[in-house]
């Protein structure tokens, strides 16, 4: 028997003429044409960007953001994008201010994803330390209901399914997993890396 599949739009579809770590990654268009075009379309989701939510937000303010959303019957939000996460040095510093700002936005329009990103332009991940440091963020995140998931990118230290299970399993938090975008495996070449070995993984998900 057939079952309904509610969907979420990411922030990026539905963004216009930016993209992501772009100069600006501020909407042209505005909230509620947005939202009101993803409820048109079916999707029962919708995807934030920190910067754009902060823009909207001083204009229209978190009480009308949280009317649109629900007069248009969106039921999940995911918001973007935290990086530097794991790492011990002055960007951990920035990373960590920034992540109390995601928080904040979640408690005041709740989430149901908060995306995290790899260590871009790094070729190998220290499992051990980005496990650890995953399940502290979990673990915050589940005080505002909210579940993290890590992206797999193909130009990063978290490039294959196999390193991201790895992390995830080992942080062992029933609010963590994965991010798992079709565009970024392609690129990555992800189908001519799978190997046996990631298979049975791969299975299990």
């Amino acid at each position: 028997m057939a079952q309904d599949v509610e969907l979420l739009i990411s922030y990026f579809a539905l963004s216009g003429d930016v993209y992501p770590l772009g100069p600006v990654e501020i909407s042209p268009f505005p909230f509620k044409d947005r939202v009101e075009a993803a409820a048109r379309a079916g999707f029962k989701g919708f995807g934030l960007h920190y910067e754009d939510t902060i823009a909207t937000q001083s204009k229209i303010g978190f009480a009308e953001m949280k009317r649109i959303l629900n007069a248009n019957g969106m039921k999940y939000l995911e918001i973007e994008f935290l990086l530097n996460w794991y790492r011990n040095d002055e960007k951990r510093k920035e990373s960590d201010k920034f992540r109390r700002q995601l928080f904040d936005v979640a408690a005041e329009l709740g989430m149901r994803d908060i995306k995290i990103g790899p260590g871009f332009h790094e070729q190998t991940a220290d499992v051990p330390l980005m496990a650890a440091e995953f399940a502290k963020l979990c673990q915050e995140a589940a005080v505002y209901g909210a579940d993290i998931v890590l992206e797999i990118m193909p130009w990063s230290n978290v490039r294959t399914i196999e390193t991201g299970l790895a992390i995830v399993s080992e942080a062992d938090q029933p609010n963590g997993g994965l991010l798992v975008d079709i565009w970024h495996l392609a690129r990555g070449g992800f189908r001519s890396a799978i190997s046996a070995r990631s298979r049975p993984a791969l299975s299990k998900r």
